[in-house]
């Protein structure tokens, strides 16, 4: 029998191709009249806007345009957005972008209805999570990467005076309750279409990571194992696809798909694992390597150390990604899932060691503890502690 858990998703999502030009009229039904956009320089320049502003100028809904999101969005970008957003009078706010525009519109609107800063609502490992009390303002988040899930799950992370990642979450504290996240998300394919081989190969491998986290994670549970399977799948078949052809816009859909189905299921399965862990811990030191990339190094090697533990779940996992398992047993086909992300990893042409992206031999060390104090590591589906960190990393180095 399976542990007592709960699941909700009190996010409307509405899917498909050509409905983020919907957005003006989704507002006008509900009453909101005056935007903050939060996005990033590339989104703006990349004409992305052009669809949701000539939606909101048809339905007469006033917007102020925030493109100054960085990767890795810091607690000053979010609070000088809110700034903005009062100054504005703002009744809603739009997030259009990859992960750190979602996250920073989460997170402004949550500064527009609740006290202080980001960092009083951070979650560190050990400790309890900090909550709000107050709903965000409304919020409506329209991805233009498959990767974060960020448009669909209560979660946040954003980085400190220090440039620490802090993880921002809340689930609804009850049924209507506030919680961290949207109020619709529009999930348009084909904003996805232009974004680069580089970017469409480091977000896809984020939503697998998210994914198969959420099916091993040792508070999984059956409802985001059932999604999370189909995100697998989805990402196995397509991600090679989308990588080669960004304007198929077949792979691009399910690619997107599957990223929504695993954001929702870090609502659920907040807390990941080692391989998120450490992407964040080396995000705190290394701020130029984006997130995607620091977790396609790292999920392999996470993956090899925590299938012992399960491993008739990697089993699935490795026929989920198109491995013949047949006749294995499920030590050996567990290892199938090991090499069948590596192999695509190696495919997307993303780097494999740390060395390849610049991180320094005496940094490792000070990855591995800092990775010990991030909430995910509290996840990991087979006990892990600062030695064990250590030995992984430093046998992907080189």
């Amino acid at each position: 029998m399976s542990v007592p858990y709960e699941f909700s998703l009190p996010i409307l999502i509405k899917f498909g191709c050509g409905e983020s030009s919907k957005v003006g009229a989704i507002a006008k039904e509900r009453g909101w009249n005056n935007t903050i956009i939060i996005t990033d320089n590339g989104v703006a320049n990349a004409g992305l806007l052009k669809g949701i502003k000539e939606s909101l100028n048809l339905s007469r809904v006033q917007y102020t345009i925030f493109d100054e999101v960085e990767p890795n969005p810091k607690s000053s970008g979010v609070e000088k957005a809110t700034r903005l957003l009062k100054e504005k009078k703002c009744s809603f706010v739009i997030g259009v972008g990859g992960g750190s525009s979602l996250d920073t519109a989460k997170a402004t609107a949550l500064l527009a209805t609740n006290p202080g800063k980001p960092s009083d609502y951070a979650q560190w490992a050990g400790q309890a999570p900090r909550v709000f009390n107050n709903h965000l303002l409304p919020l409506v988040t329209i991805p233009t990467t498959a990767g974060t899930g960020s448009e669909v799950d209560f979660w946040a992370g954003i980085s400190d005076s220090d440039l620490r990642k802090m993880d921002l979450g809340q689930a609804p504290l009850y049924p209507g309750g506030p919680y961290l996240g949207a109020t619709i998300s529009i999930v348009d394919p084909l904003l996805t279409v232009t974004l680069p081989p580089k970017q469409t190969a480091a977000t896809g491998i984020d939503a697998l990571a998210h994914a198969i986290d959420a099916y091993t994670s040792k508070i999984s549970n059956p409802h985001a194992s059932a999604l999370a399977q189909d995100a697998i799948e989805l990402v196995s078949k397509n991600l090679r696809n989308a990588f080669a052809n960004g304007k198929n816009v077949e792979a691009r859909e399910n690619m997107l798909l599957a990223a929504n189905l695993a954001g929702i299921c870090m609502n659920s399965v907040p807390i990941l694992g080692a391989d998120h862990a450490l992407a964040l811990a080396m995000g705190d030191i290394y701020h130029d390597t984006t997130h995607g990339v620091a977790v396609a190094l790292f999920a392999p090697a996470a993956m090899e150390f925590n299938a012992v533990v399960n491993p008739s779940k990697y089993a699935k996992i490795a026929f989920l990604m198109g491995q013949d398992v047949s006749g294995l047993s499920a030590e050996k086909a567990a290892m199938k899932s090991v090499d069948a992300l590596r192999e695509l990893v190696k495919d997307l042409n993303l780097p494999t060691n740390l060395s390849s992206v610049g991180v320094k031999k005496e940094d490792l060390p000070a990855i591995a503890k800092n990775a010990t104090q991030k909430v995910d590591i509290e996840g990991n589906p087979r006990q892990i502690g600062y030695d064990d960190l250590l030995k992984m990393i430093e046998r992907i180095y080189e």
